[in-house]
């Protein structure tokens, strides 16, 4: 009777481990995600913004628009590409649990 309720509880000790094991990995992944997003804009769309602003059609731009509006369709551009690739890990991560 013993060994059958250890086998029983090792069973079950499994399969919620892997439950959370694969929660665990979702969360790591998203947090990935988050970060090289973060980087990606610190890195590469701001100083991109800052340049063309620094141009003679960048100046015009800025006399169309308010100088914070680059930076605004810039960060609305980052965070949406963050969204999808979220909802896509998510997907992923879902077919991948089951």
């Amino acid at each position: 009777m013993a060994s059958l309720g250890g086998a029983i509880f090792s069973l079950i000790a499994g399969l919620v481990g892997a439950v959370y094991a694969a929660r665990i990995i979702g969360v790591v992944t998203l947090a990935t995600i988050y970060i090289s997003c973060v980087v990606y804009y610190t890195s590469i769309v701001g100083p991109w913004i800052a340049g063309v602003f620094a141009t003679q059609y960048g100046q015009l731009l800025g006399l169309l628009f308010p100088p914070v509006a680059g930076s605004c369709l810039a960060g609305l551009s980052a965070y949406w590409t963050c969204v999808i690739g979220v909802k896509y890990t998510s997907s992923l991560t879902k077919m991948a649990v089951g």
